[in-house]
């Protein structure tokens, strides 16, 4: 009897130590609780950065950005007070879009999930359309020009079909006259870079020679920029 009283009295002892002892060291049976639309909202309170041209650009993104979205993963450590989440994730740039894969660190602490960390790895390029009218401004020996790119269809390795160039005035610059021709040139999309290359007179203005210009996608910015102070925008 007075050994069941000694065991009886020793499990209420353990039972009164387990209570007192402080959440934060005991197995939390918490699992991380996030919707999809809670993720990438956590994720795009960081920015992003992506190696173009040799350049890293580096920018702020919105969660409507955020085109496509795949959690790959979660993880926990042995006390589940870490929830490691791994995500691919593409972003809309509007001059083109990036993949990139996604790590999400969140802590248990005061019996809520707190983000800790955001970190971006292999982001990279992922898709790019210079199909379309791009219209923008370069400047030359004459000043400040207006310009439209037109680009009707490129091939499956990024050369230009039946590319054209038309110059003109701007209100800021009246006596430039207008002129086009047509253009050769394509994109590497693993650099980034662009070639615009005049081919052959269209309409020349007397005294004009044909402009070649070096580019590269403009992720900051969304735009395509290059030499002559290009900027190019859809």
């Amino acid at each position: 009897m007075k050994l069941i009283k000694k065991l009886l009295a020793g499990l209420l002892t353990l039972v009164l130590l387990l209570t007192l002892i402080p959440s934060e060291f005991t197995v939390q049976a918490a699992t991380l609780k996030k919707t999809e639309e809670q993720l990438k909202s956590d994720i795009a309170k960081f920015s992003v950065m992506v190696t173009v041209n040799n350049q890293n650009q580096r920018f702020a993104i919105k969660k409507s950005d955020i085109s496509k979205f795949n959690v790959r993963s979660t993880k926990y450590n042995k006390k589940k007070t870490q929830a490691t989440v791994k995500s691919c994730i593409y972003i809309n740039r509007d001059v083109a879009t990036i993949k990139g894969n996604v790590t999400s660190v969140y802590k248990y602490k005061g019996k809520k999930w707190k983000l800790a960390s955001v970190t971006y790895t292999k982001t990279s390029l992922y898709s790019f359309d210079p199909r379309g009218t791009w219209n923008g401004t370069y400047t030359a020996g004459q000043g400040e020009t207006k310009i439209t790119i037109e680009i009707p269809d490129v091939t499956a390795d990024g050369f230009f079909i039946d590319g054209k160039v038309y110059f003109s005035a701007l209100p800021t610059n009246p006596t430039v006259p207008s002129g086009s021709f047509s253009l050769i040139g394509g994109y590497d999309l693993t650099s980034g870079k662009i070639n615009f290359s005049g081919n052959q007179w269209i309409e020349q203005p007397d005294g004009y020679s044909m402009i070649n210009f070096d580019a590269y996608i403009d992720l900051v910015n969304k735009q395509i920029t290059g030499t002559n102070q290009l900027v190019l925008k859809k």
